[in-house]
């Protein structure tokens, strides 16, 4: 329930944030700005490294609190350096785009985006890593006071009339003062779990305890006798270090596993941001603009399936024996929510979109009922994902998502430039509707499988 009321508060706020944005500035630079957020997303999600959901998987298993406690660090670390890169390469994109623009390619402008995408980057670990505890609460505290401290600082847009530095601004405060609120307790609070037990195990008195039970070693022989040594009680021996494969594997995720979902994450969330920068270089910054804002409000259809989804594989890695019985309960969620949706987009789309006044083009309204349309299909891969990783088969996961967003970006590429943004819209349909049908053939290949070995034991 607080990851589906995350997805409605997420909502809700970005509608009212973009609503100020398109009343405040021109079609051409909402376009514009919309593009840079676009990229910088992207690189918030490239920046992570596939790190969000090696942490649901794993954190669902660790039992230990000092080694969950290292491995939220290393996470961390490794995020916050994927994003410095990875901000490098969105500004060297925007320098490309805009090279119009001299306020896009200063040193202020590029320390903004990489704190911001850093912030970002490390914000989507944070809701992991609540998300691995069971603590949606956390989730939707900490993307509400995101929401709320955008809306409050994109105000200054009625005074201040860049549109680009206003709301570009707004997310990199919004980012920073929420992550770091929300961040650092967790970490500061497994620091000092880990540290306690390590300091009752070093405590004076059992230091000398030790010392008295522990028996004298043997006097030293002459040269090329044998030395002998008492062994020390079992109780007080340092515990080895395994240098097994096997239990570092079960201890922390290998390389390729986090290599793998990454690749998953990637494909399956790069396309949301990059079908506005496709929409920008092939028919211009007003359809830009048009296709975010007309996507950001299609956007809570597909997040409740991901919120939804998201919280699935974390249930299962907890619980692998409950796999029927938890799918079956977020179909039973997903299936009337979505449904109530389209009906919704049908009749009060059009409304909603004018509300976003002269930055919505005619073709809006049938791109929304579109994207409406896609959020069955999108549904039905999010589950089979989440499912797939959870029993420790991401590779398929991986094939299947990096397939439908390179999919959707090659189509999207192709429709543009001759059905606008509407073409766009039909390249993420046809990429899902794809992928429900792999689905459903693996789902039966699988089936079958299974029947025939069944027989052949029978037999």
């Amino acid at each position: 329930m607080a990851l589906a009321a995350t997805t409605l508060s997420n909502a809700a706020l970005g509608y009212g944030f973009w609503l100020v944005v398109t009343a405040a500035a021109p079609a051409a630079q909402v376009g514009e700005t919309t593009t840079v957020v676009s990229l910088m997303a992207a690189a918030a999600l490239v920046a992570d490294s596939g790190a969000s959901t090696t942490a649901v998987q794993h954190m669902a298993t660790a039992t230990r609190q000092g080694e969950r406690a290292r491995f939220q660090r290393h996470l961390c670390r490794i995020v916050a350096a994927a994003a410095v890169v990875t901000s490098g390469v969105g500004l060297t994109i925007i320098g490309w785009m805009a090279g119009w623009r001299t306020d896009l390619r200063t040193i202020v402008f590029a320390a903004v985006v990489t704190v911001a995408v850093t912030a970002l980057a490390l914000g989507r670990l944070a809701d992991a890593m609540a998300t691995a505890d069971r603590n949606g609460g956390l989730v939707l505290r900490r993307n509400l006071a995101f929401g709320m401290t955008k809306l409050l600082l994109v105000s200054i847009l009625l005074i201040h009339k860049n549109a680009m530095a206003v709301v570009i601004g707004a997310w990199a405060v919004a980012s920073v003062s929420t992550t770091a609120a929300f961040l650092s307790p967790q970490l500061v609070r497994t620091r000092t779990i880990e540290v306690e037990p390590a300091k009752e195990a070093q405590s004076p008195s059992v230091v000398r305890f030790a010392r008295l039970v522990r028996p004298r070693r043997a006097s030293h022989q002459r040269t090329g006798t044998s030395r002998l040594t008492a062994s020390r009680p079992a109780s007080f021996r340092r515990p080895l270090r395994s240098n097994s494969k096997s239990e570092q594997v079960s201890s922390f995720p290998t390389v390729r596993t986090t290599m793998v979902h990454h690749l998953a994450n990637i494909a399956g969330e790069l396309p949301m941001y990059l079908l506005p920068i496709v929409v920008q270089l092939r028919s211009g910054s007003a359809d830009a603009g048009a296709y975010f804002i007309t996507s950001m409000v299609a956007l809570s259809f597909f997040t409740l399936s991901s919120s939804l989804s998201t919280s699935l594989f974390a249930e299962l890695s907890h619980d692998p024996d409950r796999q029927s019985e938890l799918i079956r309960r977020s179909c039973r969620v997903l299936a009337p929510a979505l449904t109530m949706v389209i009906v919704a987009v049908a009749m009060l789309g059009d409304d909603v979109l004018d509300l976003f006044g002269g930055s919505i083009t005619d073709d809006a309204q049938l791109l929304l009922l579109i994207l409406a349309l896609s959020a069955i299909p999108d549904a039905v891969t999010n589950v089979a994902v989440a499912r797939w990783r959870a029993m420790g088969d991401g590779s398929r996961s991986a094939v299947l998502s990096i397939s439908m967003g390179v999919g959707t970006v090659i189509l999207a590429w192709c429709l543009v430039p001759t059905f606008g943004i509407v073409g766009a819209g039909c390249a993420w349909l046809a990429a899902q509707l794809g992928g429900s049908v792999a689905v459903a053939v693996t789902h039966l290949s699988e089936g079958s499988a299974t029947r025939s070995c069944l027989a052949g034991r029978a037999v």
